[in-house]
């Protein structure tokens, strides 16, 4: 099972065939593991240099080009622990009752989970 590239750089050279075609779909159909967005984000962040120098997702492969990837590590999507300035109402094994009025949550937003866009300050965090 193919469980795409791993961390650190790939370095991708185009053919013939591959002349014309933009940056994006180049690294795309060489590593399919990665979504077109994924890929597009990674070049808007420099990670995708096209020979040498970094690299826009429109620009046209020519042939002998040289691609360097870089896929920067992971990061663990569990939650870390926060020091969050909670008030606890109730709080027993089956239960969790958090004081959020409106106040609070002008001085510091809090969604319930962390979400892609929003990692930290979340109630799930707390400490």
């Amino acid at each position: 099972m193919d469980e795409g590239p791993q961390t650190g750089t790939t370095r991708l050279t185009a053919s013939a065939n591959e002349a014309g075609l933009r940056l994006d779909l180049f690294v795309a159909a060489h590593l399919p593991t990665l979504s077109r967005s994924q890929i597009q984000r990674l070049i808007k962040i420099g990670h995708v240099q096209l020979d040498g120098k970094p690299g826009k997702a429109s620009w046209p492969m020519s042939v002998g080009a040289q691609v360097d990837l870089t896929l920067p590590a992971a990061e663990d999507p569990r939650p870390r622990p926060e020091d969050l300035p909670l008030r606890i109402v109730l709080d027993d094994s089956d239960i969790t009752v958090v004081d959020n009025r409106r106040e609070w949550s002008n001085i510091l937003p809090r969604a319930t989970e962390p979400a892609p866009s929003s990692t930290r300050c979340s109630i799930t965090s707390a400490d």
